[in-house]
């Protein structure tokens, strides 16, 4: 999740990220970057135009990498509850709990909302079309059932939006400092034995 490319693009977004996670953003500079990076400082402005700039970078590739291990946690055999976390776990979570061990976590958090809020917007855009192709594959392997609903809305996208909807609330309460980790569990219990066939019910209890 938080591997950069091998090249001098990545060293610099590699460096950026520990430099605003020592210092936070409002406190770095492009020279406590290039410093970092081991580079001149009219390199690296060769490169990003400011620090910014790289920050937004550094949003676009975390965000993708974790859209990409969201994905990986519905090619396993595990429940579709598991599954579910386990998306949501690789793609939130764990980010969350990295930044929280910093002293400038939170203030990261606000910056992106500030900065790359449309880069997150295409991000959940992603999550939303992961979710539903889980959802949807659990449907097609019988380990999901949706034709108990009588509400022609309900379908996997609508339950994919109420899974995303309900970690966005859930914002909140990470940006006081709580962890969420336990709602999402909660989230993720109810969800299943919701829609999963009862077979895989059993296997979540």
């Amino acid at each position: 999740m938080l591997d950069f490319c091998d090249n001098k693009r990545g060293l610099i977004l590699q460096s950026a990220l520990t430099v605003f996670l020592s210092y936070g953003f409002k406190k770095t500079s492009m020279d406590d970057i290039a410093r970092e990076a081991k580079i001149s400082r009219p390199a690296l402005y060769q490169i990003f135009k400011n620090k910014s700039d790289i920050f937004r970078a550094i949003s676009h590739q975390l965000l993708e990498n974790s859209a990409l291990s969201a994905k990986d946690a519905f090619n396993t055999h595990d429940t579709l509850r598991d599954q579910l976390f386990a998306c949501i776990d690789n793609a939130i979570l764990k980010m969350h709990r990295y930044v929280d061990e910093t002293p400038h976590g939170v203030e990261l958090t606000g910056i992106n909302q500030e900065l790359a809020q449309d880069i997150e917007v295409k991000w959940k855009a992603d999550m939303l079309v992961i979710i539903t192709e889980g959802i949807e594959r659990a449907i097609k392997q019988g380990n999901a059932d949706l034709s108990r609903f009588t509400n022609p809305h309900i379908n996997a996208h609508s339950i994919a939006q109420i899974i995303m909807h309900n970690i966005e609330g859930m914002r909140h309460t990470y940006l006081c400092g709580d962890p969420i980790d336990q709602y999402v569990e909660t989230l993720m219990d109810f969800m299943a034995q919701a829609i999963s066939t009862d077979n895989q019910a059993q296997n979540q209890n």
